[in-house]
Formats: structure tokens, C-alpha cells, sequence
């Protein structure tokens, strides 16, 4: 307990230092554009490194061996080619939201539909990250799991609402070192005091066949191309330098972070019995098999590791709904989006059954319909001009096929959903032939 409360209030602090900085909705939206290479680099591993990435690739690892890699390995390909074609892009749009970008890049039209599916999709994963929170925090603390979630959500909206994304760059690079470090300790703990696995190096095997693969590779992969979360902290990038070169520490950083998960997860392999399930294999070999000062200080970094990315989520999904929807970019229209963003996905966690679904059935709904036309419209933006209505049909045909894939539980809907969105969205792009009399 003593240990949450110290990471609390450093957390708190961060938040009434980032206050007093604030001066403009630029410093709440994008952190006044200041951010250093590797402030972005290490915001964006903080992001996309949550409850799903340590809790769900040990026990992917668990199940598979060293094929669950891709889990943040596809994100690396993802984040590769987001660097080499987007970065610089991204940060000299000026904008504040990856939504902003889009009325510049395909069209105005456009803007409002992908919103609307960026806010529902985070919304779940809000919930989700909620929902793993909750079981971290009270492993260390020793709470209720019905107060754990209460405090860590107010915990997260508290210093989020306080400093905006001026709080959430600075906590992140703290969180960032937190988590790594904690990950580090327990490998080299589990090195020399378990008893040594045997490994097999495999990028596929039976349990994870090419199809899985194809799925990590191209649906987790492209929501990492195009992300409004990770676009958020290049956009906070001091310049295009740091854009890219932060990019290119996000992609080093989550290979480092996912080598050392795999490893703890191919120890846990001969220490956690076959009758445990996949999303308790990390908290079980944590409590029976480290010692309790060292068990503390992981589920520290865990927990470092879920706010870290559910803060990036709250914060993305209420800019987007503030300045987006709501057309507002006043910091306090966002404080409040905050709120409501945070007492939605807690409704949506009090369900219990369901998250996963849910969180599924969003993912598909983004990135069918979203990623595509987004990264054609930026791909093509110099000397094309895009008819915004057909990027907006291919957005609605991506989302619906990934809705549908979801709801009849059939993956070969999404590849049919971005298949269209492609060439639809393809569609919609001309080369601009100006009159050279005008």
C-alpha cells in the first residue's frame, strides 16, 4: 500500500507541475509542441504498453512459446512504417487530433465519422484497461477490487484533467523507466533463481499458425500505422527531427519491452501448471514464485504499465470528442469530456461480461474503417486531391464489415473490410492537374 500511495502522489505532483505550465489549449492538447525525441519515443511505448501487452503476452508466451512476439512485434512493424512515411507529415500538419489532420488530408466530410468510431473504440479500451487495473492494484494493495477500480480511475483522471497532455508526457517517461525497469528485475530474478526453460525459437508453430500472423501483422499492425493516440505524441514533438527519431525510439523500446516479456512468459512456462488460464499465468507466477519484496515492486510496474496507457486513452478520446465533435479546444470543454469519457467506460466495466467483446468489435470497427482511407489520403497528400465522399464510403464499408466481423465472430470479414476500404479509398484519390494559365 505504501508503495501506491508514493507512486500516487508522484503521479498528483506531475499533475500540479504541469498546471502552472499551462498557458494556451496548445499546451493541454499537444504539451505546446515541446516534447524531445525521447519524451515521444517513450510516450508512445507508455501507450501502447498496457494490461494486454504484459498480462496478455506472458500468457500468450505461456501457451504458444516465442511466436507471441508479435504481439508488440507487429506493432513495431507498424510504428517502422508509420516513421518512414507519416512522421514528419503528422507533426507539420499543425494539427491537434489525428481527426483535425483528416479534414487537410481526405476532407471535411470525413472528420466527424471517424471520430465518432475513434471515441466508441477507446471507450472500450478504456473499460478494458479499467477492468485489468482493478485486479493489479488490488494484488498490491490489498483492496477490494470494487475500490481498486475506483481509485485508480480517479487516480487517472485526476492528474490527466490537471495538466492535460502537458502531465500525461511527463508521467509517461517516469511510468516508461518504472515499468521497464520492474520487467528487468523479475527476468533477471527469474534467470538466476528458476530453472532454465527450453526454448524453441519459432516465429510460427502449431499454436500459432500463419493465419494468426497474418492477423497480428495486418490488424494490430495497421491500428499502429494509423493510431490517434500515437499521432497525439508525435504532434507534441518540438519539430519533424523529433517526430521521427522519437518514432524510431518507439519502435526499439517496444521490441526491448516485448523481448523481456516473452522471456518472463517462457519461464512461467515451467513454473505455472497447465490448469491456470492464460490471463492469470503473470499475477499467479508472481505470487508463488517471487519473493514478496520483489512481487511488489512487478505489480508496481504493472500498474505503471495499465495507467501509463489508459491515460493516453482518456486523453485521446476526450480531445477527439472536445475538439472534434464538439468543436471546442478550450481546456476546460476537454476537463469535462474527461469526466464523462471516465464514468462511461467505468459503466462499461461494472458489466463485467462483455469487455472483451466489446473491446474486440471496437478494434475491428477502427481499423476496418479508419486506418485505410487515413493513411491513403496522408500517403497521397502532395499533388493528389481526394473526393471526400468516397474516402467517407470507404470508411463506412470498412467499419460495417468490421462490425460484421465481430457480431458472426468470423475474422475474414475485417480482410474483406480493409480490402474494400482500400480500393475504394483508392478510388477517391486523382492526381491534380491545375491549369498552368491560372
Amino acid at each position: 500500500m505504501t508503495l501506491f500511495i508514493i507512486y500516487a502522489f508522484i503521479l498528483l505532483f506531475i499533475g500540479f507541475l504541469a498546471k502552472d505550465k499551462l498557458n494556451s489549449s496548445d499546451s493541454f492538447f499537444v504539451n505546446n509542441r515541446s516534447s524531445s525525441s525521447t519524451a515521444v519515443g517513450t510516450n508512445i511505448v507508455s501507450a501502447c504498453v498496457g494490461g494486454s501487452a504484459t498480462i496478455g503476452t506472458v500468457g500468450l508466451t505461456w501457451q504458444v512459446g516465442t511466436p507471441a512476439f508479435w504481439w508488440l512485434g507487429s506493432g513495431a512493424v507498424g510504428l517502422t512504417i508509420l516513421m518512414i512515411f507519416l512522421s514528419k507529415k503528422i507533426r507539420s500538419s499543425g494539427a491537434r487530433t489525428m481527426p483535425e489532420m483528416i479534414t487537410s488530408f481526405i476532407g471535411k466530410p470525413a472528420r466527424p465519422i471517424a471520430s465518432g468510431i475513434i471515441v466508441v473504440a477507446w471507450l472500450a479500451i478504456i473499460a478494458a484497461q479499467y477492468s485489468a487495473m482493478q485486479t493489479i492494484i488490488s494484488s498490491l494493495t490489498g483492496l477490494n477490487t470494487s475500490y481498486t477500480i475506483l481509485l485508480g480511475a480517479g487516480l487517472i483522471l485526476s492528474y490527466s484533467t490537471l495538466g492535460g497532455q502537458a502531465a500525461i508526457v511527463r508521467s509517461s517517461m517516469f511510468q516508461f523507466f518504472l515499468m521497464f525497469a520492474c520487467l528487468v528485475l523479475a527476468f533477471i530474478w527469474l534467470i538466476g533463481s528458476a530453472p532454465q526453460p527450453s526454448i524453441t525459437f519459432e516465429l510460427v508453430n502449431q499454436g500459432f499458425p500463419m493465419s494468426k500472423l497474418y492477423y497480428f501483422l495486418l490488424i494490430v499492425g495497421s491500428s499502429y500505422v494509423v493510431c490517434p493516440m500515437i499521432y497525439g505524441k508525435i504532434l507534441s514533438a518540438k519539430d519533424n527531427k523529433a517526430a521521427f527519431q522519437g518514432t524510431l525510439i518507439a519502435i526499439i523500446g517496444l521490441l526491448l519491452v516485448e523481448v523481456v516479456i516473452v522471456g518472463i512468459g517462457l519461464y512461467a512456462k515451467g513454473l505455472i501448471p497447465d490448469a491456470t488460464t492464460p490471463d492469470k499465468v503473470l499475477t499467479t507466477l508472481l505470487a508463488t514464485q517471487f519473493p514478496t519484496w520483489l512481487s511488489s515492486l512487478v505489480f508496481l510496474g504493472l500498474i505503471s504499465a495499465i495507467v501509463s496507457s489508459a491515460d493516453a486513452c482518456l486523453l485521446t478520446a476526450s480531445t477527439v470528442l472536445s475538439n472534434d465533435l464538439l468543436k471546442s479546444s478550450n481546456p476546460k470543454i476537454c476537463r469535462i469530456a474527461m469526466v464523462f469519457i471516465a464514468l462511461v467506460a467505468l459503466l462499461i466495466t461494472s458489466f463485467n461480461k462483455g469487455i472483451l467483446e466489446l473491446l474486440l468489435m471496437s478494434h475491428n470497427l477502427y481499423v476496418c474503417g479508419v486506418v485505410a482511407p487515413v493513411f491513403i489520403g496522408m500517403l497521397f497528400s502532395d499533388n493528389y486531391v481526394k473526393n471526400a465522399k468516397i474516402m467517407m464510403g470507404a470508411m463506412i464499408t470498412g467499419s460495417s464489415f468490421g462490425l460484421l466481423a465481430s457480431i458472426v465472430n468470423n475474422i475474414n470479414f475485417c480482410y474483406v473490410g480493409i480490402g474494400l476500404a482500400v480500393i475504394i479509398s483508392l478510388a477517391g484519390v486523382r492526381k491534380n492537374k491545375m491549369n498552368p494559365l491560372r
